[in-house]
C-alpha cells in the first residue's frame, strides 16, 4: 500500500461518529507531530449541513477541541476517488460504498479492523437519539480503534 495522505471517515449522517473519529485521529496525529495526513469525514445520508450532535460536541470538547462549527457533509464521488483510505463505522456502510464503488474495495475498511490482531470486526453502534452514555461508549470504542489505526499507519512504508 502506498503512503496514506488522505483518510476519510464515513458514518450514516456525519453528525456523531465520523466527526468524533476525525477529531480523535487529527489530535493524535497533531500531538505526534504528523501533519502529512489529511483527515475528513462524511455521511451516507444527506443531512444538508446539519450540526454535530450536542452530545458529540460536549465529549470532543473534553479533548480541548470545539466542533460546534462542524456541518455534515454528504459523501460524494470525488471524496471516494480522492481518499487513500475510507474508514467506516458499520459493515452496512462498507457494503453501501462498495455497492456503488466496487473499484474502492482495497481502500474501504471497517474501523474495528484496527482494534485487534485477529481481524474480528464489529460495528461501532450509532448513538444517535440515545443518552450521553452511548455517545461516551462510541467515543471510547472509536478512540480504542484509532489507537490501532495509528499503529497500522506507523507500520506503512514511507
Amino acid at each position: 500500500m502506498n503512503k496514506i495522505k488522505k483518510i476519510l471517515f464515513v458514518c450514516t449522517a456525519n453528525i456523531c461518529r465520523s466527526p468524533m473519529a476525525e477529531v480523535i485521529l487529527k489530535e493524535n496525529l497533531r500531538n505526534s507531530g504528523n501533519t502529512d495526513i489529511s483527515i475528513s469525514s462524511a455521511g451516507l445520508m444527506d443531512m444538508k449541513g446539519g450540526r454535530a450532535r450536542d452530545e458529540a460536541i460536549e465529549i470532543i470538547r473534553n479533548l480541548g477541541v470545539d466542533i460546534s462549527h462542524h456541518r455534515s457533509r454528504h459523501l460524494t464521488d470525488d471524496m471516494i476517488k480522492e481518499a487513500d483510505m475510507i474508514i467506516v463505522m458499520e459493515a452496512s456502510h462498507r457494503d453501501n460504498i462498495l455497492g456503488k464503488y466496487p473499484e474502492s474495495s482495497d481502500k474501504v475498511f471497517l474501523l474495528s479492523r484496527f482494534g485487534n490482531e485477529k481481524g474480528i470486526e464489529r460495528d461501532v453502534a450509532d448513538p444517535y437519539g440515545a443518552s450521553v452514555f452511548y455517545y461516551r461508549t462510541a467515543f471510547r470504542e472509536i478512540s480504542f480503534y484509532i489507537n490501532g489505526l495509528l499503529n497500522f499507519l506507523k507500520g506503512l512504508p514511507s
